[in-house]
């Protein structure tokens, strides 16, 4: 099994966002974080480009293989087209 060096570097940041979440609620010098407002707005900000960088590692299809799906579906709409037009014909 082979992991990529992004795949540890997501894992790690989202390590660090759960151990800050810890460590303002555990560690009693950081307990003023709690209440800073500025605190919470740069860790909203971390969080959203966390978010960012996990949605990056989605695979999406290619152009090419939507381009093959959406001929495929038209030949088939195109057939069942023919298939009923062969039926109202007089």
């Amino acid at each position: 099994m082979r992991i990529n060096k992004f795949k540890i570097l997501q894992y790690l940041l989202l390590i660090i966002e759960i151990g800050y979440l810890v460590a303002i609620n555990i560690i009693p010098a950081l307990k003023p974080l709690r209440s800073s407002i500025m605190a919470w707005i740069l860790f909203a900000i971390y969080t959203i480009n966390l978010i960012f960088i996990w949605s990056l590692d989605k695979k999406k299809t290619t152009h090419f293989e939507d381009k093959e799906k959406r001929l495929k579906d038209a030949r088939e709409s195109q057939e069942k087209l023919l298939d009923r037009s062969r039926w109202y014909k007089f």
